[in-house]
Parts: C-alpha cells; structure tokens; sequence
C-alpha cells in the first residue's frame, strides 16, 4: 500500500502546483497576452514587469518538470517518476504473489454435465415444438 500512497501522494503535489500555476497566469491576462504576443516575434523586448512574470511562470514549470515530475536521475524519492516506477513493481510483485487458485476438477465436471443437459432439453423442445 505505501507505493500507492506515495504515487497519490506525488500526483497530488505536481496537480496542486499546476493549479497554482493556473492561477497565477490567469490572474494577468494582460500581461499574458503581452508575452505571448512578443513570444512570436523575433526582436523580443519584454518590460521588466514582463520578465518577472515570465521567470514566475518558467520557474513554476521548472518546479513542475525537473523537481515533481523527474526522472530517473532525480534525487527526490517522492518525484512522480520514482513514485510511479516503485507502485509499479510492487503492483506487479503483489500480483506474482496472489495468484487465482485454479478450479476443482468438481466444478468443471458439474458444468459439462450441465451442458449436456441443457443441450438435451434443447433437442427436446425441438422435438416437441417439430422443429427437428
């Protein structure tokens, strides 16, 4: 259960730093636009109140990619990489271990046995109802 819980855990803090980045970027439309705008041209010039915004963003992102999100070379247990690759394995080391118990040998002899017999009532309503 603790990879799982960690993996929910990791989901839930790169979902939560979205949304404040959601927040905070929808919170300046103009300033947005304005970027975004200067973005696609070439000569870029940005104010400095535009620079802020755009570092704000970035390191929101940077935060998001690199530290919450990670990868194989990160050095945070709870990154969502790690997180999601320890649930996997133990998801499949609980499945190794907890395998169906196969059926009586009973239980299918009972349903051949009851294939027959609903087979033979089939012939029989076919017989009644002169079908064969």
């Amino acid at each position: 259960m603790r990879p799982l819980v960690r993996l929910n855990y990791s989901i839930r803090r790169v979902f939560d730093l979205n949304n404040e980045l959601r927040i905070f970027a929808n919170s300046h439309p103009e300033l947005y636009d304005n970027v975004t705008k200067k973005l696609a041209k070439v000569p870029n010039v940005f104010t400095a109140e535009e620079r802020v915004y755009m570092n704000l963003v970035f390191g929101f992102n940077l935060r998001i990619h690199q530290q919450l999100i990670g990868g194989k070379d990160s050095t945070d247990d709870l990154c969502l990489y790690k997180a999601f690759r320890t649930a996997q394995h133990a998801v499949a080391d609980f499945k190794a271990k907890v395998l169906p118990e196969p059926l009586p040998r009973w239980y299918w002899l009972l349903h051949i046995v009851a294939a027959v017999f609903a087979a033979m009532g089939a012939w029989e309503v076919g017989r009644w109802l002169r079908f064969f």
